[in-house]
């Protein structure tokens, strides 16, 4: 069976950051703690329809699951026009990240604001440590990769979220079918 795969959109994953932004205001927020709140808004899409928000490599890291091009963006480690127009690099000193100017929306349904707008209230008044343990209990697709990173699979995330075979089964039957669709149509 081929695994499920995703499209990183760039510009969908700067509004997602954007609008999460947007909330925090001028303050603004840590990137690791505006990574893990993509990154959970990205896992409640997942569980609720079998897509991601953003469509990110989820990868394992020391302190916990990312996005990973998200958090290259926010290091500053991979340059994107469209973020750049819209959110800075995070801050050298405290790490925070701030928005440049106010982003569209248009890419984001209601779902997904919603999923953005639950994971930011979620994770806004904790520190960064209790934002990490949580990451680590609870976010069981995660597994220490001892001071390195690893790849985490789609669908080793539904299945840590307790979704059952049939509804994984049917996200892979409708990825093969757009496939499909695409070669044809091509």
């Amino acid at each position: 069976m081929a695994p499920l795969k995703y499209s990183f959109d760039n510009r969908k994953a700067t509004q997602a950051a954007a609008f999460i932004l947007r909330q925090a205001g001028d303050k603004g927020i840590s990137k690791g703690k505006l990574v893990k709140m993509l990154y959970a808004a990205d896992r409640r899409q997942m569980k609720r329809i079998g897509k991601p928000i953003t469509g990110d490599r989820l990868v394992a890291m020391e302190h916990g699951p990312v996005l990973s091009k998200i958090l290259d963006y926010v290091d500053g480690d991979v340059v994107n026009a469209y973020w750049a127009t819209y959110i800075e690099k995070a801050n050298p000193h405290n790490h925070h990240v701030h928005l440049k100017a106010d982003a569209p929306t248009d890419l984001l349904t209601e779902k997904e604001k919603e999923a953005l707008t639950t994971a930011y209230e979620f994770f806004k008044d904790m520190s960064w440590d209790d934002v990490r343990n949580y990451c680590h209990k609870n976010f069981k697709e995660w597994t220490d990769p001892n001071g390195s990173s690893k790849a985490i699979d789609h669908e080793d995330l539904l299945r840590a979220a307790q979704k059952p075979a049939s509804f994984i089964d049917e996200i892979r039957s409708q990825q093969q079918e757009r496939i499909l669709l695409k070669k044809i149509f091509a």
